[in-house]
């Protein structure tokens, strides 16, 4: 629950952190939120932001600085009652239709979790120390413990007598064990003797034409510089 909570002040709503930094303040994103999905054996949390190309850098890094205030500093008092209290609206809201409450008893059979009523849960939102965010915030909301997904594109160089390919299946395997996704373009690693099977096996996906590739990644990796045809594209 102390890890929802810095997730819910850090980045639900309106009224979160990166909301008002990123998008109010700085102007540099439409939408700014975090998330989380919690499982057996592990979890996963993040940020996701829509911004544009050119400033993506600048709201990277102005989220990566709200991180390391959460994770240096912690929450303040008032944003862990706040927080209490936006947890305990949306659980309430959430078990408002008969069929989530079906959801969420289904889910306590099958992962064979202990039933707890609403006003248990409630109650366990409220038993949230300080010490228990502090300890939320150090240990898995410092920024050095984040990963930047991106989708990565490669484009066939189409540039005359140009055989060479900006990524090598071993930099794709590379890429995608770090987290990111990459997409080929359909043929772009033959000249230098990489087939899209080799694409295919490091984890990569292969797109039919240039134009999947330019429209789809966050960055596009090539050997020589954008030639007219291409400017389209950018």
């Amino acid at each position: 629950y102390a890890a929802v909570l810095v997730s819910t002040v850090l980045g639900a709503g309106m009224s979160s952190r990166l909301f008002q930094r990123v998008r109010e303040e700085l102007g540099l994103a439409y939408s700014v939120y975090t998330f989380q999905s919690f499982h057996a054996d592990t979890g996963v949390h993040g940020v996701y932001v829509g911004t544009a190309p050119e400033t993506a850098s600048d709201a990277a890094l102005a989220i990566r600085e709200e991180l390391t205030h959460v994770a240096a500093e912690g929450l303040t008092v008032a944003e862990i009652e706040s927080g209490k209290s936006q947890l305990k609206g949306q659980s309430t809201l959430s078990l408002e239709s008969v069929s989530s409450r079906m959801y969420r008893a289904a889910g306590v059979d099958l992962y064979g979790e202990p039933y707890k009523t609403l006003d248990q849960l409630l109650s366990e939102i409220d038993a949230i120390t300080d010490d228990q965010v502090r300890t939320v915030c150090r240990e898995y909301f410092s920024p050095d413990a984040q990963t930047v997904v991106m989708k990565i594109g490669v484009p066939k160089e189409i540039k005359t007598n140009e055989n060479r390919v900006a990524l090598v299946p071993a930099g794709a395997e590379a890429a995608v064990a770090a987290g990111h996704s990459v997409v080929v373009e359909r043929g772009a690693g033959e000249g230098s003797g990489f087939g899209d099977e080799l694409y295919a096996k490091a984890g990569a996906r292969i797109a039919p034409e240039a134009d999947t590739v330019w429209r789809e990644a966050d960055m596009i990796m090539k050997v020589k510089e954008p030639i007219t045809p291409e400017w389209p594209r950018m």
